[in-house]
């Protein structure tokens, strides 16, 4: 009798300590879910779109409200240090006065920029941008009006099929006669179509 009381409780004790095991592994799984991120690795396509404001002039009125939107190739290397983007889109702008000269509503652009991407996939760098037949808007020297100068981007992933990336630019004028322009946008990039690989970044470091 005594052993199948021993029996009885050895069989309580093993169920109950099952019990208790099975919600940390619960715990677990899921903080190995949570600390799984998807890697954007190779040429992916990010729609593009950044606002902002336009200042700086002293000789033509121009300051406003710029915005953008474009279609860009994205390339992160494969150690994941180096991301590069192509791309061409749109520009135009609401002016801030009545007296702006030649309101153009929207002009072609190019954009190129080359960043470096920190372990925290922060990325920062320099961009590039070309208006084309945007010299009466911004008072240029040339045709198309160029503007140059630093871009800070922070990448993260949705789900497992898109990248997405928050961030925000400083730009300068570079043929702009008597004059310096500045841009400073804040912008959002979706991208998609990238080599995704659901896994903890200590997999790619």
């Amino acid at each position: 009798m005594r052993c199948k009381y021993f029996i009885l409780t050895l069989l309580c004790f093993s169920y109950a300590g099952a019990e208790m095991i099975e919600p940390l592994v619960d715990v677990n799984t899921k903080q190995e879910e949570f600390n799984r991120v998807t890697i954007h690795r190779g040429l992916a396509v990010f729609l593009a779109t950044n606002i902002g404001s336009i200042f700086g002039s002293s000789y033509v009125n121009f300051d406003g409200t710029p915005s953008t939107v474009s279609l860009l190739g994205s390339y992160v290397s494969k150690d994941l240090s180096i991301a590069f983007d192509l791309g061409f889109g749109m520009q135009s702008q609401v002016f801030a006065t009545n007296y702006a000269t030649n309101k153009l509503p929207a002009n072609g652009l190019f954009e190129a920029a080359a960043r470096f991407q920190f372990r925290n996939r922060l990325q920062a760098g320099v961009v590039f941008d070309q208006f084309f037949n945007a010299a009466e808007k911004f008072n240029s020297n040339q045709a198309d009006a160029q503007f140059a100068g630093v871009q800070a981007l922070h990448e993260f992933g949705f789900g497992n099929k898109f990248i997405g990336r928050v961030g925000a630019r400083m730009m300068t004028g570079l043929n702009i006669d008597q004059d310096r322009i500045n841009i400073v946008a804040l912008e959002f990039q979706v991208g998609w179509g990238q080599s995704l690989n659901s896994t903890s970044l200590d997999t790619y470091y």
